[in-house]
């Protein structure tokens, strides 16, 4: 991994998979540092980037590993707003 911070980003992917973590792209997969699912999101997602979660937004407990994903299973990455996710 890197030493610089890298972007907190919701991650959509194949078949409605949603996480938010720090991404970064190595080779042709996305690692997703510190990820947890999104399992119901409570809002729409430019509103749970840019307000975080709300008190209907579910997410399951941090992964202590890295989550690859490969480049085609990503169908989008939303910029989060940090200071909403503290």
């Amino acid at each position: 991994m890197t030493t610089k911070r890298l972007p907190l980003r919701i991650v959509t992917g194949q078949n409605g998979w949603v996480w938010v973590a720090r991404v970064e792209r190595e080779g042709d997969e996305f690692l997703l540092h510190s990820s947890r699912c999104v399992r119901r999101w409570g809002k729409p997602l430019a509103e749970l980037a840019n307000d975080g979660p709300g008190p209907n937004t579910v997410l399951e407990t941090e992964l202590k590993g890295v989550k690859r994903v490969h480049v085609l299973a990503v169908i989008s990455q939303d910029e989060c707003q940090e200071a909403s996710w503290k």
